[in-house]
């Protein structure tokens, strides 16, 4: 009795065995990867989660009962890093008739990451995906899309159908989990600016900047003269407070009853500004205001016994500074940013130098005017 049955057991063991591989071929393909549900082209900087890590965060608010898909959603990512340190991420989805791009900014990239997790999982399945991003992101249009027709479609596979009422999103107690509704998918590029989780600390963004700049003088010094000098900013919203230095090079003077004779006048201050950005993109304006305070002075050539004089310098300035970043979209090159400054300045000082028994080289003009080149980086 033994020897018969052993070989029904082992009909009993294969059948067994077969029964629960089909179960777990019918249980992978009832729970399909976000891999299988999205064809995403990712771009991120240094230091950003992966391609592999977003997919991983779609299918963990998907859960295993999200519903399959007929064809996989083409999704670009790409996320950068402006020069405040935000970061932003433009997301385009397949919309009706076309491409639907949006932009999503936050302080790190997580958080951005995140936030364009859950608009996927909710296009695949919007009763699927139950979390709220962790910290506050700002969704939009990308700048100058809100007025411009949809963009043309690319030969994509067709979008997933969406549900016909789309739910809102809601909050929930910090003891229980969030509700499933989420925040409506925007149907058209033309729909208005929104934040859909907006910041409730009110922070004014903080930066550091330093500038290098070369420029001109005419009024203060004889002629035009050239200078140098550098600038160290910091930044809280919108008004700015600056440090710097100037150096304006010798520059020579002559009389006029003889050419030959004269002064090299030079002067070397500091300052302290402030400023008031007005316009922040595409290019930056702001109005300036400062103080200059150092030494100015004259050394006589071409005749005999020349002398050295100097006073102290001081003197208003008041103009404005307009900063352009051509590189902001690359991150690697993001803070950097091309100055220009015009101003005028009003001596405060205006010693008057002169070759004794000859007459008078140079006094500084009552108004002097000034305009000056730079690269700024922003820390």
């Amino acid at each position: 009795m033994t020897g018969i049955g052993r070989p029904r057991w082992g009909r009993r063991a294969a059948a067994l065995g077969v029964l629960l591989a089909s179960a777990l071929a019918r249980g992978a393909e009832a729970a399909p990867s976000s891999v299988e549900r999205l064809r995403l082209t990712w771009s991120a900087i240094e230091g950003c989660p992966s391609e592999k890590e977003l997919l991983a965060e779609v299918a963990k608010l998907l859960g295993e009962k999200a519903r399959a898909l007929a064809e996989p959603i083409p999704v670009k990512a790409a996320v950068s890093r402006d020069a405040n340190g935000s970061f932003t991420m433009r997301l385009e989805t397949p919309g009706e008739g076309g491409t639907l791009a949006r932009e999503l900014r936050g302080s790190t990239c997580k958080a951005v990451t995140d936030a364009a997790a859950l608009i996927l999982a909710l296009m695949i399945d919007p009763d699927a995906a139950t979390t709220d991003p962790e910290e506050p992101i700002e969704a939009k249009m990308p700048a100058g899309e809100e007025d411009r027709e949809k963009i043309p479609a690319e030969p994509e596979p067709a979008s997933p159908p969406q549900p016909e009422t789309p739910p809102t999103l809601t909050s929930a107690p910090p003891s229980r989990r969030a509700s499933t509704q989420a925040p409506p998918l925007p149907s058209s590029p033309r729909a208005n600016e929104t934040r859909a989780f907006p910041r409730t600390d009110g922070t004014p963004s903080i930066d550091f900047r330093v500038n290098a700049w070369a420029g001109a003088d005419i009024g203060s010094l004889p002629g035009v003269a050239p200078g140098f000098g550098a600038l160290g900013s910091v930044a809280l919203g919108i008004p700015r407070l600056s440090l710097g230095f100037a150096v304006w090079p010798k520059k020579a003077g002559t009389l006029d009853a003889l050419p030959s004779a004269g002064s090299d006048v030079e002067i070397l201050a500091g300052e302290f500004g402030a400023c008031a950005a007005l316009l922040r993109k595409p290019i930056e304006i702001a109005p300036c205001a400062a103080v200059e305070i150092g030494r100015i002075a004259a050394e006589g050539f071409g005749v005999p016994n020349a002398r050295t004089g100097a006073s102290v310098w001081g003197a208003l300035k008041g103009g404005s500074t307009i900063v352009w970043r051509p590189f902001e979209t690359q991150p690697s090159w993001s803070r950097i940013g091309l100055t220009t400054r015009i101003e005028l300045v009003i001596p405060l000082v205006r010693p008057r130098f002169v070759i004794e028994g000859t007459g008078p080289v140079h006094t500084p003009a009552a108004v002097a005017g000034r305009g000056a080149l730079g690269i700024e980086i922003t820390l």
